[in-house]
């Protein structure tokens, strides 16, 4: 019997022969290379999400939420009018704390401390006050402080802020109790220059002469201050200078509009000297073209004139000018006594008299004829002295005055005895080998 034909099947594979390898894996070396790689894709894939998160970051920091609190403010041209109430610095004060006010300064001091904190000092005319500008979320940017910081010194800003108590004096301003923090600065006129010297600098008194010149602090010298006169009026001292000078006129009118003067405003160009003896009085500018290179003489300054009458002696006129400075000198200390500062250029006559008689005002009178003009009136009982005095204040003449002689006969007398050549009595002489001036 036949056998059944079996299907045909694959032959099972052989065995690998002694002594052959079969399919390799990947080799250490490999496996060692692809661990670094995929370590340096997962840092790479980490850096970047750092990066992205830290620009992420920067970019909201970026973001100036600030911009509308900041800035220079556009030309005013009058195109509204707010009314908003302005504060003085002068005004400010500790028992303000909490209150916010708006005011417009003067930048005259500008300290950034680090990239988050900027100290202002702020002035009007006199007064000053310490501003603080630091950086708060939604409120003050970095991008503001660092605006505030690069502001030119004497730029004129526009500032509102809250008036807060200081915890300690401040030194560096005339308010010293409290301070103001910033929430809005804005810039209403900058500089497009460098000023030849800071205001800091030229509030720095001249040292006095015993006194040796510390190199390392400026001063400015008066010619530098005077070829830059309108930085240099700016400062505190000059400031108050014109406040007594503008409360001297004030004070000076006051009194003599008391005693029934009237105020004129004569010609200035004339072709002789006029003498009045109305009770008039007058402030002008008054012209000297003597030269006198002194630190009290200068060819054109404002004076402070008067004429009056007298009933029966001159001295009448003089007990009206002692009762004028009193009235001035009381008013000013009382008024003004911020303004007023004490200074030792005293004359070797003021310390005399203040050695004497403990005073710094004074009056002398009856001066030798030898230092009159010729026009002045002589003493009736020695004609070697004259009806003449002079005021003084610290050594310094501050007024001059005198009866002048009214009769024509004495006067041509004393021109006789004085001038010795009829030039002298002409404005302009002429004669054969003069033409000028």
């Amino acid at each position: 019997m036949a056998d059944a034909e079996q299907p045909n099947q694959d032959p099972a594979p052989a065995p690998p022969a002694e002594g052959t390898d079969g399919p390799k894996g990947p080799s250490k070396n490999e496996l060692k290379k692809r661990a670094k790689e995929e370590e340096k894709a997962r840092k790479a894939a980490e850096k970047a999400a750092k990066q992205a998160e830290a620009d992420a970051q920067k970019a909201a920091a970026d973001v100036d939420y600030a911009t509308e609190f900041y800035g220079k403010l556009p030309l005013n041209q009058s195109q509204s009018r707010p009314k908003r109430a302005h504060a003085r610095i002068a005004d400010l004060n500790a028992s303000m704390d909490g209150q916010s006010v708006l005011l417009r300064a003067r930048v005259q001091t500008s300290r950034a401390q680090g990239s988050k904190m900027v100290f202002l000092n702020l002035r009007q005319r006199t007064d000053s006050v310490q501003a603080l500008l630091s950086v708060a979320p939604e409120k003050v940017s970095k991008q503001m402080a660092k605006w505030a910081a690069g502001l030119s010194i004497e730029s004129i800003v526009l500032v509102e802020g809250t008036v807060k108590k200081a915890p300690e004096a401040i030194k560096s301003a005339t308010v010293q109790d409290a301070e103001l923090h910033i929430s809005q600065i804005h810039l209403v006129s900058g500089l497009e220059t460098v000023l030849p010297f800071t205001v800091d600098d030229a509030n720095r008194p001249e040292p006095p002469e015993t006194e040796a010149e510390d190199v390392q602090i400026k001063r400015v010298l008066l010619d530098t201050r005077l070829n830059n006169r309108v930085v240099d009026l700016r400062t505190q001292t000059n400031q108050a200078v014109f406040k007594l000078q503008h409360g001297i006129t004030h004070l000076f009118r006051e009194y003599l509009d008391g005693l029934g003067f009237i105020e004129i405003h004569s010609p200035k160009l004339q072709g002789a000297a006029t003498e009045s003896g109305a009770s008039v009085f007058e402030i002008g500018p008054v012209f000297r073209a003597e030269n006198a290179n002194t630190h009290r003489h200068m060819t054109e300054f404002i004076g402070l004139d008067l004429e009056m009458a007298f009933e029966e002696h001159y001295h009448e006129v003089m007990e009206l000018l002692d009762g004028l400075f009193l009235h001035m000198f009381r008013s000013l200390k009382q008024k003004y006594a911020n303004e007023i500062e004490t200074h030792h250029n005293e004359k070797r006559l003021g310390r005399i008299v203040r050695a004497k008689y403990d005073t710094d005002y004074f009056i002398i009178d009856k001066f030798p004829m030898d230092l009159r003009p010729f026009y002045t009136m002589p003493d009736p009982d020695d004609p070697t002295l004259s009806n003449s005095y002079d005021f003084f204040m610290r050594g310094e003449e501050i007024l001059s005055g005198a009866q002048r002689i009214h009769d024509a006969p004495c006067w041509l007398r004393r021109c006789s005895a004085r001038l010795n050549n009829i030039r002298r009595a002409s404005l302009f002489p002429r004669d054969p080998k003069r033409l000028e001036p």
